[in-house]
């Protein structure tokens, strides 16, 4: 992060206007950045980690129709692609939540949560979709982190205890009592 900084001031000289004033006055190292001589910072491992973002309406459906995962803070929904490539994500944050302000947050909050939690639980070829609620504005940050781990674990196939209880004892049930979905 230092050289970055570095690089920032740098290119801050060089555009504030102490390029006009002649080469004299310019600091060896703003006309080492000005000819090329200093690279400019590599990308950081973190944004090479980046997923691939949902923008078509096309892939959003397709993720309603695969696995759903809904917890306190968010909804998770996933769809497997069939492929190798890299996860996708998208988000969404439904009018119900509040005003464009309040959507907007939500958003930047799952946005955060799923740039901590993505690079660990994420798998190739699935398009994930996050979907604020309400409860995305005010939950406590480790709960919707926690609540989207939780969310990943089912998703990708873990089962519950409720879940277990009941498809355990399916065979005394008529089958409406049943879980579906």
């Amino acid at each position: 992060q230092g050289a970055q900084a570095a690089l920032r001031l740098i290119q801050a000289s060089v555009t504030s206007g102490a390029a006009l004033h002649g080469p004299a006055s310019r600091s060896p190292s703003v006309e080492a950045f000005r000819t090329g001589a200093v690279p400019c910072a590599p990308a950081s491992s973190q944004m090479d980690r980046q997923p691939e973002r949902l923008r078509k309406r096309k892939d959003f459906l397709a993720a309603a129709r695969g696995r759903k995962r809904a917890e306190r803070g968010l909804v998770l929904q996933a769809n497997f692609r069939n492929d190798e490539n890299p996860p996708r994500l998208g988000f969404t944050v439904t009018r119900k939540v509040g005003c464009a302000v309040e959507r907007n947050r939500a958003k930047r909050r799952l946005r955060a949560a799923a740039a901590e939690v993505l690079s660990l639980t994420a798998k190739d070829g699935y398009d994930y979709v996050l979907i604020g609620r309400q409860e995305t504005l005010t939950r406590r940050w480790s709960d919707l982190l926690g609540d989207l781990k939780i969310a990943f674990s089912k998703v990708h196939g873990g089962r519950g205890n409720s879940t277990a209880a009941v498809t355990d004892a399916s065979s005394s049930y008529s089958g409406k009592d049943l879980p579906h979905g």
